[in-house]
């Protein structure tokens, strides 16, 4: 009788327990969302009069929709990753989008695997860092809306380094695959979850 009631009680505490896990999963994910749009928001709405992190300018009036916080944000990435930065929010709503698929059953979520987590974050390491330079080297001088290059400060860096050693042909032919591997290991890691 006492095994029956012990069984029960932990029945009952489990049950609490997963579904207090599953409330802060979707209370995560939300989370998740409303940053995937701010930082949409605080992009599509930037402005180079906002005062910001690359520039100091004294205007009670921002003009971006995020509001000092979006145009400190905006200007931040913007600056180092140029143009690759409107990809930010895509990301974002992809892994919210992965997770709530692969966990919409608690008992299917897999433990975290750190050697997949680091090989996710070098993908992205390695893509962000092509995708920048690439752009660098074929779109310098289109920096409509931008504090830098289309390329950033990161892009620059790393274009202008290749081109010490290789001509521009060369230099696309080292970072085409590094995007494409980087891309593909990212993409590789949402699709299999955490």
């Amino acid at each position: 009788m006492r095994n029956l009631k012990h069984k029960t009680t932990s029945a009952k505490q489990s049950a609490v327990t997963q579904a207090l896990l599953r409330r802060m999963h979707e209370g995560l994910l939300l989370l998740l969302c409303a940053l995937g749009f701010f930082l949409l928001l605080s992009l599509v709405t930037y402005h180079r009069a906002d005062p910001s992190w690359s520039h100091q300018i004294d205007q009670a009036n921002i003009l971006n929709a995020g509001g000092r916080v979006g145009a400190w944000l905006s200007d931040f990435l913007l600056y180092l990753f140029g143009y690759v930065t409107y990809f930010f929010p895509v990301i974002v709503f992809q892994g919210v989008f992965d997770w709530y698929r692969i966990y919409r059953r608690l008992e299917n979520a897999p433990s975290i695997s750190w050697p997949h987590l680091a090989s996710r974050m070098m993908g992205f390491i390695l893509a962000m860092l092509s995708a920048t330079s690439l752009l660098h080297l074929y779109l310098p001088a289109v920096t409509h809306g931008l504090p830098y290059e289309s390329g950033g400060i990161i892009g620059v860096a790393m274009g202008n380094c290749m081109l010490q050693w290789f001509n521009r042909v060369g230099a696309t032919i080292i970072f085409l695959p590094i995007l494409l591997i980087g891309a593909t290991t990212f993409k590789i890691g949402f699709a299999r979850g955490i």
